[in-house]
Order: C-alpha cells, then structure tokens, then sequence
C-alpha cells in the first residue's frame, strides 16, 4: 500500500508548522511525503499537480490546530472564513469555495483509526469539520476530486508539548493501514 502523507508549511509568522515536523518522521516504507504552501486553492493546485504523477492507495492530509490530540476530521465544509491571512495575505470572509455541496466527508477509514487508536490507549478528538482556513480549503477541494480511494484529513496539535504522542499515533495508524492491506 502507497500512502501520501502531506502536511503545510508554516504561516502566521511562525518558524515551525508541527505537522511539517511530524511529516520529517513519516517518510519512507510506502509512505510518501508532500508539503504544501499555506494558501488557499494554490495548496490543492499543487497536491493536484502532484497526484496526476503518481499512484497512492491513501491519502492522509496534516494541518496543525490548536487542539491537544489528533482531531479526526469527519467533514469539509464549503466555506472559506480565514481568522488570518493565507500566506498571500488573502483573508477571504465567508465566501463558498465552489457551487457544489455545503459538506464533503471523509473516505479514510476513520472507525478504523478510532479503534487503533483506542486499542492503543492514545488521545485523540472527533472532529466533525474542519474549521474554514487553509486546511478546510484543501480538504474540500480533494474531496471534490472523488479520488478512487480513501482521503481525509487530521489536525495535529500545534503545541510541540503533544508533538511526540501524536506522532506516535499517526505511524501507528499508518503502520497497522499498511500492515492490515499489504
């Protein structure tokens, strides 16, 4: 099983994105790693790009958030409301992505995850959307696509205290998704 992991530079001003740091650790072993701009639409343009080269069985998306465990995003919604600028200084405010549907969900199989992760004893949050910024935006948009196989996105905690519990997670999930297909 090939699986893309993807994971956002950093925005805000801010030296560090975690879910870039946690994407440093990920790479290897069927599993690919792609970084995108915190930008709404060039992100999806460029993820596009890229999936149009090459072949994946799963796509996991990273953002970071300020939560204190992983939040398994359930849904994207059709709305972009940024609290701050993308990194071109693009605030949109309540403004649709594009005429289709109000919500697209998740394919990644989230039931399984939640298992894994509770089997493991490790935290993490249902997330039942993905707020309205550059990581909403992305998810959407890919959800759109209708990819022929599973795709969603999950928020890492943006407090580097968290960072080594959730990055254990994560390799879980994906070492037990590889495991349990290959």
């Amino acid at each position: 099983m090939n699986i893309l992991v993807t994971a956002f530079e950093p925005f805000d001003g801010k030296e560090d994105n975690q879910s870039l740091n946690m994407l440093r650790h990920l790479h290897g072993d069927h599993v690919d790693t792609f970084v995108l701009p915190v930008i709404f639409n060039d992100a999806f343009l460029k993820l596009k790009l890229h999936l149009q080269h090459h072949t994946y069985d799963m796509l996991v998306m990273l953002g970071e958030g300020p939560n204190q465990s992983l939040n398994l995003e359930h849904v994207a919604l059709n709305i972009m409301h940024a609290r701050i600028p993308d990194a071109t200084g693009f605030q949109p405010q309540s403004e649709k992505i594009d005429q289709g549907p109000i919500g697209v969900q998740s394919t990644l199989p989230l039931l399984k995850f939640k298992e894994i992760l509770k089997k493991a004893h490790r935290p993490f949050f249902e997330s039942y959307h993905a707020g309205t910024y550059v990581c909403n935006d992305l998810f959407y948009r890919v959800m759109r696509l209708q990819l022929n196989y599973p795709c969603g996105f999950i928020h890492v905690p943006n407090d580097p205290r968290h960072f080594d519990v959730s990055l254990a997670s994560i390799q879980l999930i994906l070492q037990t998704i590889k495991k349990d297909t290959i």
